[in-house]
């Protein structure tokens, strides 16, 4: 890669957020060779933010855009860059494609803007109040979990089927392998062609579980980063970093199905999945540290809280306590 297409990545990392420090010290040691330099990079970086006015939709994806934008400017700078001797490439050669840069950038973001006011459907946002079962254009539907937002689409556009997700969903996708269908999450992009499997996004963490198909997770951070799941099998992506599981039981989608089963489980864990489906927060005595290796078997189908607690005391023999409003197992 010559120095202008290797300045140009580097813009284009910098200003869409994707560039790594080492990356970010190099563009500064460029900007920092000559005043020009600085006006050339400062002008692009004006065409950026006042592009972001026209791209505040959320089913524009900047930083993809402006990777769009880039892979054309290379292409003209290929065509219009004389090449330089082979000690070095002056700083000045790369004037022709910046200036590029900003026009082409600046005709894509205007393209967008005009294209996403006359062409674009109407998005929809659903903020599920308890849980709501969503059909969505292509006969495909989504469970969202109480507290859970979806945004998607009056009608899926002619390359995929696009929506996005805040908080926990199960999605049953109809197989359609000419069409993907994609969520976006806040720190993944979650594509499937036909299956069954729940997603939880939160800031912090993103967790996919697949029960039918097959499904891609990748990193919005780093696309490079991406891993497929098989039925069973559980990804966390937290701080672009994976952590892959086999599933154990299925009690992760218990707020869906109502069912809890519980066979030879550990106590902490049991306690965690009735605290998820019951939504109250229920733990061992802090000064019971050996009620751990207690196993409980039970199965609960839709019961009543009060039902669950009593069936485990039963099972297990200790009592339970209210304490700092938080239901406390404990031995008498």
């Amino acid at each position: 890669m010559n120095q202008a297409d290797n300045i140009m990545d580097l813009i284009a990392k910098v200003l869409s957020g994707r560039a790594s420090v080492d990356e970010q010290q190099q563009l500064q040691q460029w900007i920092e060779a000559d005043p020009a330099n600085k006006r050339e990079f400062e002008e692009l970086a004006i065409v950026w933010q006042e592009s972001l006015r026209l791209t505040t939709d959320s089913s524009f994806d900047k930083a993809a855009g402006w990777t769009r934008v880039a892979n054309r400017i290379h292409e003209q700078a290929a065509a219009n860059v004389a090449p330089a001797p082979a000690a070095r490439t002056p700083i000045r050669s790369l004037r022709r494609p910046l200036a590029i840069a900003a026009s082409l950038l600046a005709v894509a973001l205007i393209g967008w803007w005009t294209w996403s006011r006359t062409a674009s459907p109407a998005w929809k946002a659903i903020a599920a109040e308890r849980h709501t079962t969503i059909v969505l254009p292509d006969g495909s539907s989504v469970k969202l979990r109480k507290g859970a937002t979806l945004q998607y689409p009056e009608q899926f556009d002619q390359r995929e089927r696009r929506v996005t997700l805040s908080g926990e969903g199960f999605f049953e996708v109809q197989k359609d392998e000419h069409h993907p269908f994609v969520i976006g999450t806040q720190n993944a992009s979650i594509s499937v062609l036909g299956t069954s499997f729940l997603v939880n996004t939160s800031d912090q963490e993103d967790e996919v579980i697949v029960v039918n198909g097959k499904v891609r997770v990748a990193s919005k951070q780093d696309g490079q980063q991406q891993v497929e799941l098989l039925p069973g099998q559980r990804i966390v992506l937290q701080q672009n970093e994976f952590h892959q599981s086999a599933v154990a039981d299925s009690n992760f989608i218990a707020w869906n199905t109502g069912l809890l089963h519980f066979n030879n489980t550990p106590l902490p864990q049991a306690l965690r999945d009735l605290e998820d489906y019951y939504e109250v927060p229920i733990s061992i005595d802090n000064q019971q540290a050996d009620l751990a290796g207690i196993v409980v078997n039970a199965r609960f189908d839709q019961q009543p809280l009060d039902q669950a607690l009593e069936e485990i005391r039963l099972v297990t023999g200790l009592q339970t306590k209210k304490e700092d409003g938080k239901i406390v197992f404990y031995m008498k």
